[in-house]
């Protein structure tokens, strides 16, 4: 039987909003995600191994740098406030049956309810509680030249 994290990924990767983390808290070592981090996944969290828009000599590269490693410029970064309203994001099997949610805002009140009903074996929801804001590197054409120089296929 499949783990819960690799349900929960399965269940919301269909939803395209980039890879469900079943484990959302980042190692306190490492501070919160940021575009650049090379990394591996393990039982639903991430596990940063390096950032490639950060310098060789960076005390936040903690487990070195692979050699010939070379720095990144992100280019342009786009930052957007909506990029998941509070409140559920649910599978394609889940719906919401029942939701007490008072005035929409950027967080979802103190008394907020809900009940879903599931049509699968398998179903997954993340509730946002807070509005959640986002990033977005706009230049893609860097990232994948640099892929192209920096790994093998």
């Amino acid at each position: 039987m499949p783990a819960a994290h690799d349900i929960y990924a399965e269940q919301l990767s269909e939803l395209r909003r980039g890879y469900p983390l079943y484990n959302l808290e980042p190692n306190p070592d490492d501070g919160p995600m940021q575009i650049g981090d090379v990394g591996f996944l393990r039982q639903g969290a991430f596990h940063l191994l390096f950032n490639v828009s950060r310098s060789r000599d960076d005390p936040a590269q903690r487990f070195g740098v692979p050699e010939g490693y070379e720095h990144l410029d992100l280019g342009f970064i786009r930052s957007y406030d909506a990029a998941l309203e509070p409140g559920p994001l649910h599978s394609r099997t889940v719906f919401t049956l029942d939701a007490n949610v008072g005035a929409p805002g950027v967080a979802l009140p103190l008394d907020t309810s809900f009940r879903f009903r599931c049509t699968s074996k398998r179903g997954a929801i993340l509730m946002q509680e807070t509005r959640m804001t986002g990033k977005e590197a706009v230049q893609i054409q860097l990232f994948e030249d640099y892929l192209h120089r920096h790994c093998q296929s």
